[in-house]
């Protein structure tokens, strides 16, 4: 039997890659038709392409590429914290706070200074 919190983490780690390249449609692949996320610049968006929209659009006013930084995952595999650090020579901590079902994430909470965003051109 596969390990489950192994495979939520893959997902998890699949998702940070397509965060960390803008990669909208793989963002969106990796989350529930119906998920909603909240962000401290779009307060809470639902469904897998306005989110991720949204979550892309944040890591870019972060500075772009983000660098993971780690990847915690529960003994269940229902809920998991992505840590990266975003910004081009710059250090911008974002958090995800994600709730995971059947391989997908279903909702989503990203904490990151907006301050920091108001940085970088939008």
């Amino acid at each position: 039997m596969p390990d489950l919190r192994a495979t939520v983490r893959e997902q998890v780690l699949a998702l940070a890659a397509a965060l960390s390249a803008g990669d909208a449609p793989a963002v969106a692949a990796a989350c529930a038709d119906d998920v909603r996320w909240w962000t401290p610049v779009t307060d809470d968006v639902s469904g897998a392409r306005p989110a991720a929209a949204a979550l892309t659009d944040l890591l870019r006013r972060a500075g772009g590429h983000a660098d993971l930084a780690s990847v915690a995952v529960d003994e269940d595999g229902a809920a998991a914290v992505l840590e990266l650090v975003a910004g081009a020579g710059r250090s911008v901590p974002v958090t995800c706070v994600l709730q995971l079902a059947g391989g997908r994430v279903v909702s989503g909470r990203v904490y990151v200074d907006v301050e920091q965003l108001a940085e970088v051109p939008a």
